[in-house]
Parts: structure tokens; sequence; C-alpha cells
């Protein structure tokens, strides 16, 4: 599917005129029917395809987190304030834990708060295994709008003008796959255009910054810049006990202990045994409900 038939097809799905559409985007309504009527090319083209590009992408993000039922827990209570407080005061933040714990989730919902309050300028770029320093600029040029064809430098400058032009707020997450080089173009981004900006990930990128060694020492200029760090606590044992009452109804002391054990605070963990649980308990409606939960967690890989 081309992206004109993406944006007819996402027109049709939530009801939008063209005028509505081109608003939303930012665009003049002539510019975007001609788009829609295959009468640009050359670099209009690439312009507007460019702003259609990202507006679709955050917008589907946002459509999606609204689908979802949001718990406000410690650590996407914890999440939203430090979000925030950098984009407020334009800090950098760091923020890392272990994986399952709502991390992600809790960036988009972010995310979504701010496009409820018709904030546009927020950026949330995933890395991953692969993410190189030029990939990391071209998905930052791709949610700013920007041509994306040209040098990694060219392209890295034209991101910088763009938010000294129009400050935006930029989420990372997984940033722990980033590369020393890659979390280096973050640090001369923040510096240059002193934008508000959150890293997150694994517990892997906090000791990027710490654990010593040739790493750490190239990353101490980015490390020194850091005005909050912060260990994501993951699931209480209170919100456990609720989501399990909730999802479950009452269990003994000793199966809700068992789930505690088996879990360790991770949402992702929980999210996956509790299902496993129920279809065990409907199997075996005999058998006490905390013997019941060692078999499910067993399913689970740790």
């Amino acid at each position: 599917m081309d992206l004109r038939e993406k944006v007819r097809g996402y027109m049709e799905q939530q009801r939008l005129t063209r005028a509505e559409l081109a608003r939303r985007v930012g665009l003049a309504v002539p510019v975007l029917c001609k788009y829609l009527e295959h009468r640009y090319d050359g670099l209009e083209l690439r312009q507007t395809e460019a702003a259609l590009t990202a507006y679709l992408k955050r917008a589907q993000l946002v459509e999606r987190q609204r689908e979802k039922k949001f718990l406000q827990l410690q650590t996407s209570a914890l999440v939203l304030e430090r979000c925030e407080e950098a984009r407020k005061q334009k800090e950098l933040v760091v923020l890392y834990g272990p994986p399952g714990i709502s991390k992600t989730y809790s960036l988009r919902e972010y995310v979504r708060r701010r496009a409820d309050a018709n904030d546009d300028k927020v950026l949330l770029v995933t890395a991953n295994a692969v993410t190189t320093p030029r990939g990391l600029v071209v998905a930052l040029c791709q949610l700013l709008r920007l041509p994306t064809d040209g040098p990694g430098y060219v392209l890295l400058e034209s991101v910088i003008d763009k938010l000294n032009q129009d400050p935006h707020f930029i989420l990372v997450d997984e940033a722990n796959h980033l590369t020393v080089e890659g979390l280096e173009v973050l640090r001369h981004i923040h510096d240059m255009a002193e934008c508000g900006m959150v890293l997150a990930g694994t517990k892997r990128l906090y000791d990027l910054f710490t654990a010593g060694g040739r790493k750490s020492q190239d990353l101490e200029q980015l490390w020194s810049r850091v005005a909050i760090h912060d260990l994501l606590p993951g699931l209480s044992p209170a919100e456990i006990r609720h989501i399990v009452q909730t999802s479950m109804g009452r269990l003994n002391e000793t199966a809700m202990m068992e789930i505690e054990r088996s879990t360790r605070g991770s949402a992702r963990r929980l999210a996956k045994l509790l299902p496993r649980l129920r279809r065990l308990q409907e199997l075996n409606p005999g058998m006490p409900p905390e013997k019941l939960v060692g078999v499910a967690a067993r399913k689970i890989i740790a």
C-alpha cells in the first residue's frame, strides 16, 4: 500500500475531509488535493509526503494508545512526571529499569496525553539492535517532516535548525541499543537545540554511563548533562494484588505471594501469567491455586 492509499484509508476511517486533514497536518488544502490527485513531483512531492508520513505515524501511535486501558501505576506515574519535567525545563533525563515494567507503554501514554492537549511537538523514537547514528537522525527527520536523503552531517544540521526554529521535545525509547556515537548525536542535538530529552531503556543504559571502561569515558560529556536519572521500580506488591484481584477475583495469601515471587514486579510477566493461570483453574478446579501458579510460571521465560 503506497502512501496515498494509506492517506485515503485514514481519511475514510476517521471520516475526515481533505480540508480537515490538511489543517491537522499543516498543509494548504490545494497542496493536499494536488498530492492525492498525482499532480505533484520533485521537491514539493517529497515535502508533502514527509509531512503526511510524520502525521500518520504519530496519529496511529496515539489511536492505538487510546484503545488501551491505562493503569496508573508507580512506574507509569514516575515516567509521566519525569517526561513533563524534562519538557518544561528542557532537561536531559535518563530512565532505566528491567524489561517488562511498562516503560514503553508509559512513554506512549505521555505522547497521547500531549496530543489530547493539542501538542504535536513531542517526538518518540524507538531504537533497536540495528539503529545506527544515521538511522537515528533519519528517524528524527521523518518525525520533523524533513528530507531524509543526503549525507548524515547535513541531515543532523537540518534537525538542529528545525528544532531551533520550532522547538520539540524528544523521547528515545530502548536507548540502551544505541552506540556511543548514537548517544553522542543526541547530546549534540540537546546542546545545540537546547531541547528537552528523555532517554529510556534497560539497566544497560545506566551501565553504559557508570560501569567504567572506554564507553563510559566516551560518554562523560553526555552523562554530565543529565539532570535526573531514575531506576524505575516496576510493580509494587499492592499493584500486583490489585491487578490480580481485578482479573481473577480474590486468591488466598499463599497464591498471591507465589504470584509476586514469580513475576518480580514485571507487568509483562504478570500479563502473561494470569491468562495461563485462569486456564489452568478451568482445567483443574480442585487444585490449590498456589500450585497452579508455579505450573503457569514455568511456561514463561524469565
